[in-house]
């Protein structure tokens, strides 16, 4: 990052998780402006942690998604301002999301939390469930609500699926457009470096993509360049920099 910066090159964050678990990442790397977050759906400025962009799920979206999602026994997770919340059926997943955010919440029940009259600020609202489960809300919710991005995926334990649902108007695409507008840097000249489904936007808006060794398939296709460095070993910054900027050997 410091060789980065030395060059004059610009690093920044576009996640999947919460500014809550962002936050400190981004100041251990020194980043200065704004990150995204929530798949695009938050920008927060990381000088003074404040939201420069926010959408949220409506009322009448989440109670389609509420719906949906309980009606194929959905065990469900809310993604709100203030973390991320699941209950007794979701704790089994819990683990491999720790990342995700810097709080976790359970409840008794989250489909009988308030989150779902509006009376917080909802990003995004994801499930686990048997992939025929998944499916049918899926399939529910597309039909209802055309608008909505409707993320799918195996989980990696049998027959179980992800489900996410989130507002389609903002994606890491649009994040990535707005960060590269705010240091006034044309999109040719921007690089990314992805690793999962919800990184296809972001490559395809980027003047260059890369991905790590554990990307799947589809996410490899949209880019020039697959990484040696994976999930396990790590370093895939420092392998980028010196692949496309020349910097010292990692």
């Amino acid at each position: 990052m410091q060789w980065l910066r030395a060059q004059g090159v610009i690093v920044t964050i576009v996640t999947g998780r919460l500014y809550s678990s962002t936050r400190a990442i981004a100041h251990r790397l020194g980043i200065e402006g704004p990150v995204g977050c929530m798949n695009g759906a938050e920008l927060v400025d990381t000088r003074d942690d404040r939201p420069v962009h926010t959408r949220t799920l409506p009322r009448s979206v989440l109670a389609a998604i509420r719906a949906a999602f309980r009606r194929q026994g959905l065990a469900p997770f809310v993604f709100a301002a203030d973390g991320m919340h699941y209950d007794a059926g979701g704790a089994p997943w819990i683990r491999p999301m720790r990342t995700w955010a810097g709080r976790f919440v359970e409840h008794e029940c989250v489909y009988n939390a308030p989150f779902w009259s509006g009376a917080h600020p909802v990003f995004t609202v994801g499930a686990q469930g048997r992939a025929t489960a998944v499916a049918m809300a899926r399939a529910t919710l597309a039909e209802q609500h055309p608008h909505l991005d409707l993320l799918t995926f195996a989980s990696g334990r049998g027959d179980f699926w992800w489900l996410e649902a989130r507002d389609a108007g903002d994606d890491k695409g649009t994040a990535l457009r707005a960060i590269a507008a705010h240091h006034n840097i044309p999109m040719r000249e921007t690089l990314a470096l992805g690793d999962w489904h919800n990184d296809a936007p972001l490559l395809a808006a980027a003047g260059r993509a890369y991905c790590m060794g554990h990307a799947p398939a589809a996410i490899r296709a949209l880019c020039e360049g697959v990484l040696d460095a994976d999930q396990d070993t790590g370093g895939g910054i420092a392998e980028l920099a010196h692949r496309v900027y020349g910097a010292p050997h990692p």
